[in-house]
């Protein structure tokens, strides 16, 4: 079987993205290989710029959703930073204030940022950020550095229902350059980039099928129709690859209902804590309805967390139990009264282990006046 078949599923199943490649393991029946070549640097390069594109997409459409925002920061003249450093720096003591901000709320941030120097020196931070329903006078809060320009990624002039356009543009460097409407193309915009996300995105993973033979044609899936297809050759491997992005028809599907009760009495006292902290209410319902789930999910995770931790301590029950076993026999042999004795229980496991280290300790000192004699 020389042919692997990686699906990947965002947003409960909406958008189903496929991609089909030869493994380069195995001879193809029926198919002739093209002559392998060595990558050109230009191949390289269009490789590595379309797997940033693809990794800035699926994060963002695991973590984001059209109500998020998609954010400008721009630069006064007089503040303009001399370097990318000075703007990453400007740009990490930013985002850790809004980060303060969010966890006051209960709410995990998500950002990915692209910070550009323009060809004429000008310099601005792209940012796609969650919605906490008050972030946008947040951004505007605390960027010192020139003026602020926010709108939701829906209404953003790059939006598309599955982010093909948002991550490409989100990922431009010095080398991206924008086709005229002659459909020529023209010179970059961008002098220099850098782009990064939050630490606490990790990819999602496919799921890997292996087939016998290359189909010439893709039909879509029953209820779904192809947004995007793209075949070529890879000139590493000389075989095809083919990637398909399909979109459920008829928009996407609501899949919760939300207890409209308990969703006014989260309400409240959220809004209760925002009023206490001089913070402004959140009256937007989706964006309570994101915040009580990025809440409970905070939760759970910390619960799974102290339970990990918890788990890593645990001892061999029956280990416990033969040593306190041999512990009463030697109290029973002394002639020392029985409420010396232990009882088997998990506690009883910090005198084993307080006696081996004692135990160790000795030989170690044993040791060490041997090495001295010497």
């Amino acid at each position: 079987m020389a042919i692997k078949k990686k699906t990947y599923s965002f947003r409960g199943g909406d958008i189903i993205d496929t991609e089909e490649y030869h493994d380069g393991k195995y001879g193809a029946p029926g198919e002739k290989r093209i002559k392998r070549k060595k990558a050109t640097p230009e191949e390289m390069e269009r490789v590595n710029k379309r797997n940033k594109e693809k990794r800035c997409r699926q994060r963002m459409l695991t973590y984001f959703r059209e109500g998020d925002l998609f954010a400008t920061l721009t630069y006064k003249v007089e503040e303009r930073p001399p370097d990318m450093a000075s703007a990453k720096k400007d740009f990490s003591k930013f985002i850790r204030k809004i980060r303060t901000e969010y966890k006051k709320r209960g709410i995990e941030l998500y950002w990915i940022r692209n910070i550009e120097m323009g060809t004429r020196g000008a310099w601005h931070i792209h940012l796609i950020v969650n919605n906490t329903g008050d972030t946008a006078s947040l951004i505007q809060k605390v960027w010192e550095h020139g003026g602020v320009y926010i709108e939701s990624i829906k209404d953003s002039k790059s939006y598309d229902e599955d982010f093909t356009k948002l991550s490409s543009y989100m990922t431009k460097d010095g080398k991206t350059t924008e086709t005229k409407k002659d459909g020529t193309e023209g010179k970059p915009r961008v002098k220099e980039s850098n782009y990064s996300t939050s630490r606490n995105m990790p990819l999602p993973e496919a799921r890997v099928k292996k087939m016998t033979r290359w189909k010439k044609k893709v039909k879509p899936r029953a209820g779904y129709y192809i947004a995007h297809m793209h075949e070529g050759i890879n000139p590493a491997t000389g075989y095809r690859f083919r990637r398909v992005t399909q979109i459920r028809t008829g928009g996407f599907k609501v899949k919760v209902e939300v207890n409209e009760t308990l969703l006014k009495e989260f309400g409240r006292v959220y809004n209760a804590w925002n009023k206490e902290h001089d913070m402004e209410p959140v009256l937007d319902t989706r964006a309570l309805a994101d915040m009580a789930i990025a809440k409970a999910v905070m939760v759970m995770r910390d619960r799974i967390e102290a339970d990990m931790e918890r788990k890593k301590y645990m001892v061999d029950r029956y280990r416990v139990e033969e040593y306190c076993n041999v512990y009463n026999k030697k109290i029973e042999l002394e002639g020392k009264p029985d409420i010396l004795k232990f009882e088997p229980c998990e506690e009883f496991a910090n005198h084993a282990i307080l006696v081996a280290t004692e135990l160790t300790r000795d030989k170690v000192r044993e040791l060490e006046e041997q090495a001295c004699t010497k």
